[in-house]
């Protein structure tokens, strides 16, 4: 019965050593900005020696509001093709937040187990819209996310949104206040990716029911907005959407 203990924990211990050296070749980069983002991605792919002529993005297409499981497999058989220059090629997956839960569970083979000559890189706002399974595969790169750290565009920023979900607010003046601030789709488009980044920051100083409801309108519209719509229509919607739960 002793040795028998004994095997056991000596199988335990080898297990736990044996996890403790595993080398995780997938990279989830949370927090910050989108700028602070890519520029920590571009950063962990410099230090890994990858030239970008070995960089392989998933490309979100201008007609699709999320990252699917067909160009999920498509950029999967681009992995497989070896480096040109490099000790390693890179797999980048930009606003990786996109990604559907099929697509998400067609990747949990490849983040765990890339192919040997690459190594896997992404970036989202935060970890919320990944499965279980995909974050436990991932080495979480987590960039300062302090709410007392925001800057005086983000506090701007937030008190424009926190004036637009006023209840006195009536739908002309939201209609021209988002005229004002946004003149196009890419202007939309960055407005809406500060402003995810903001409420998140500011997370504790809203109350459950108005921060889930505001994510939740955000991230629909940062889909919204990378397909072919009204980026004027995408951003009435998030606030209109507010006056109809006041009504």
């Amino acid at each position: 019965m002793q040795n028998m203990l004994s095997y056991l924990l000596l199988n335990v211990l080898c297990y736990i050593a044996r996890e403790q050296y595993i080398i995780m070749h997938a990279f989830l980069i949370t927090g910050g900005t989108k700028q602070d983002r890519m520029a920590k991605l571009s950063a962990l792919i410099a230090s890994d020696h990858i030239s970008t002529f070995d960089v392989r993005p998933l490309i979100l297409t201008e007609d699709s509001a999320s990252l699917g499981i067909a160009v999920v497999r498509n950029w999967q058989k681009q992995l497989l093709l070896m480096p040109s220059s490099s000790p390693f090629a890179a797999g980048v997956i930009e606003s990786a937040d996109l990604l559907t839960t099929e697509a998400q569970n067609a990747l949990l083979k490849t983040v765990e187990e890339p192919p040997t000559h690459t190594h896997i890189y992404m970036e989202a706002q935060s970890e919320t819209a990944f499965l279980p399974t995909i974050l436990s595969r991932c080495q979480i790169v987590k960039l300062h996310n302090d709410a007392d750290a925001i800057t005086k565009k983000e506090e701007a920023l937030l008190e424009t949104i926190q004036q637009l979900l006023k209840p006195d607010m009536n739908m002309g003046r939201i209609l021209a206040t988002l005229d004002t601030i946004n003149k196009n789709k890419n202007d939309a488009s960055l407005w809406v990716e500060d402003a995810i980044s903001v409420v998140h920051k500011t997370k504790s100083s809203w109350s459950i029911a108005t921060y889930t409801a505001l994510a939740k309108q955000l991230m629909l519209a940062k889909k919204q907005l990378a397909s072919n719509v009204s980026y004027k229509l995408v951003l009435d919607e998030i606030f209109l959407s507010f006056m109809t739960r006041q009504s």
